[in-house]
């Protein structure tokens, strides 16, 4: 949900509640691109690391303050960029892809695509429930929708520090055990 008040919502937000023009802020998108593009790399990084959970904390945190950017110093187009900003690099560590990664370490190799279809549906409908009130809700009270959002993205970032935190089983290593008795038993 916080990614789609940036990328679906941040032109709105940014004209009507910044005060920048459309040209404006697509520019200033258009250079966080290559923003995303290191900080995916950075990511790929530490994936397979034991910085992982640290960078996920971490972005997270990040994603969450990028959030009350707005809602603490007021919607200018400095903070709302600078969210913009933080959310884009920050997010590399917390979102999709760390899901996606988790999702493949989590479930057997028959699963996967239904465990990560049912986590896209979920996801995706409760965004979509969101981005059919958001602009009436930036209307009415935009720093409370940014609060919000805020307080949804700290939940979800929550649940998964928490069922991720301490993983010790990977289905990859699970599937590679069995394979090798496998081999190990036909020789």
């Amino acid at each position: 949900m916080a990614v789609s008040i940036a990328s679906s919502f941040g032109t709105y937000v940014a004209v009507n509640n910044a005060g920048m023009t459309v040209q404006q802020y697509s520019t200033w998108s258009m250079v966080c691109l290559p923003l995303a593009v290191l900080a995916q790399m950075g990511f790929m990084s530490i994936v397979d690391t034991k910085m992982r959970m640290p960078g996920y904390v971490v972005g997270a945190l990040l994603v969450v303050g990028s959030n009350l950017i707005p809602v603490v110093f007021g919607f200018t187009p400095v903070t709302v960029l600078g969210s913009v900003i933080l959310a884009t690099v920050a997010g590399a560590f917390c979102f999709e892809t760390i899901m996606k990664v988790w999702t493949q370490e989590s479930f057997p190799t028959l699963l996967r695509g239904t465990a990560q279809g049912t986590i896209y549906a979920v996801s995706r409908f409760a965004t979509a429930g969101l981005a059919a009130v958001t602009p009436s809700l930036l209307l009415y009270n935009a720093r409370g929708l940014y609060i919000g959002i805020a307080i949804f993205a700290a939940v979800g970032f929550g649940i998964g520090w928490w069922g991720f935190r301490n993983q010790t089983r990977n289905e990859f290593d699970v599937e590679a055990e069995r394979e090798d008795s496998l081999v190990t038993a036909d020789a």
